[in-house]
């Protein structure tokens, strides 16, 4: 007798459950490819700063790229597998 709405309810909530799961995946996806998007862009006008003879403008510009992807790489990783950076890394 109250196996029927028990199921129907189970059901609903795994249909929702599997629903919301996709959709944070594809917002993380996104997310992702947003933030590759803005690396790549710096990255060639570093170089043409750097042609146009602004060595120092273009290494901040390289090391911003660079944080932006070290950071990157930390949100992709799952939190029990990440490590605290040493201090003087490069």
């Amino acid at each position: 007798m109250f196996l029927v709405p028990f199921s129907i309810g189970f059901l609903t909530a795994s249909g929702l459950g599997i629903s919301n799961f996709w959709q944070y995946r594809n917002a993380l996806a996104s997310q992702r490819q947003e933030s590759l998007a803005k690396i790549k862009s710096i990255v060639p006008y570093s170089e043409a700063l750097f042609v146009l003879d602004q060595q120092l403008d273009a290494l901040i510009q390289g090391l911003k790229a660079r944080l932006e992807l070290q950071n990157l790489r930390i949100k992709l990783l799952p939190s029990g597998m990440r490590k605290a950076a040493p201090a003087n890394s490069c």
